[in-house]
């Protein structure tokens, strides 16, 4: 009985990185797609000087002292998406320092916040146990520590007052996180080689995020839900829809699989996009700069960029194993080109 226990904690651990990782490899794509990076290279790690101030009387919820330490520790606006009809953040800062160092400095704050009950700087075994159930009870806890990437997660249960380990527990992993988890929280560090300077992504959602919602649709199923300027390539299943709701213009993301080669999926876009009045452009300048920049974890990447009165349609075609690929396509307007352009790279 204990071992059919601990085979299925560990099975819940294992179901929630994964699929919080999904998530926030999503919004990644996204922030570095669309080049959403607010540089900050010079920024020290050293005491914040924010002044945050409640302004209703009730408790805090996690996700508000989630979004006060990311304010406190000095990030921007968040950018806001719907990912399947979910409402979630995005928000990407500097530091110059380690990102060791800046990993202690986003424990203390979020300790100093009261979303975490303690900070959690290393993967000590002896605290492993203590780590996931406050990972998953809403606190941030660090999942993958190494001198150049470092990842950490939490996620609220929809059961308020059930215990970390009563949550640690009850979680099935053979079901879905909906019927236990409401919001995940992501904070990814990482330096690049050389580098002085460690970037921060982090991505959450609000209070209600639905895990059925990020289930993947059928090829039927796709055609009623994705814009009718986005053809839905032969027997692929939608994996994610996502657009930018927190700046003015049209932004929508859609992300399919299939097992389709990559010439079947180039001829059919290039020929029903054709058919739409879209035209073959050069490669998209900023994605062309980042693939330079930024490790995807595409390799192998076929991409496609085509233009109809000042719109853009990026295409890009990527293997995710030896039978599946991933195509994911992106449809922006004008006036959400202009607010990109705000935020380019020097």
């Amino acid at each position: 009985m204990v071992a059919g226990k601990t085979s299925n904690s560990r099975g819940a651990i294992v179901v929630l990185k994964t699929t919080l990782k999904l998530m926030a490899t999503l919004l990644a794509m996204v922030l570095i797609g669309a080049l959403v990076l607010v540089l900050n290279p010079s920024a020290d790690i050293e005491p914040s000087q924010a002044n945050i101030i409640a302004t209703e009387f009730g408790p805090r919820s996690a996700t508000a002292r989630f979004a006060d330490s990311l304010t406190a520790l000095g990030h921007p606006e968040p950018l806001a998406l719907e990912l399947n009809g979910n409402r979630v953040f995005a928000s990407t800062t500097h530091f110059r320092a380690s990102p060791q160092k800046v990993l202690e400095r986003y424990q203390t704050e979020f300790v100093r916040q009261n979303l975490n009950a303690r900070e959690f700087t290393t993967l000590d075994a002896k605290t492993t146990l203590t780590r996931e159930r406050a990972g998953f009870s809403g606190s941030v806890v660090p999942q993958k520590i190494s001198p150049t990437h470092i990842i950490m997660s939490g996620a609220d249960s929809r059961a308020k007052k059930w215990t970390p380990a009563r949550i640690f527990g009850a979680f099935d992993p053979e079901a879905m996180p909906a019927k236990t988890f409401s919001a995940y929280r992501w904070v990814e560090i990482f330096q690049e080689p050389g580098s002085p300077t460690s970037t921060v992504l982090a991505t959450w959602s609000d209070e209600v995020f639905d895990y059925t919602k990020m289930m993947p649709k059928s090829p039927a199923q796709a055609f009623s839900v994705v814009d009718p300027r986005v053809p839905v390539c032969p027997k692929c299943t939608l994996v994610n829809q996502l657009s930018d709701v927190g700046s003015p213009g049209t932004h929508l993301t859609y992300v399919f699989t299939t097992t389709h080669s990559a010439h079947q999926l180039e001829t059919f876009y290039r020929a029903k996009l054709g058919e739409q009045g879209w035209k073959l452009a050069e490669t998209h300048a900023i994605l062309g700069a980042l693939k330079d920049k930024f490790d995807t974890g595409l390799d192998g990447m076929e991409q496609l960029n085509f233009e109809r009165d000042d719109w853009t349609f990026d295409l890009m075609i990527y293997p995710i194993d030896a039978k599946t690929r991933g195509v994911r396509a992106v449809v922006i307007d004008p006036l959400h080109q202009q607010n990109i352009a705000k935020n380019e790279m020097p």
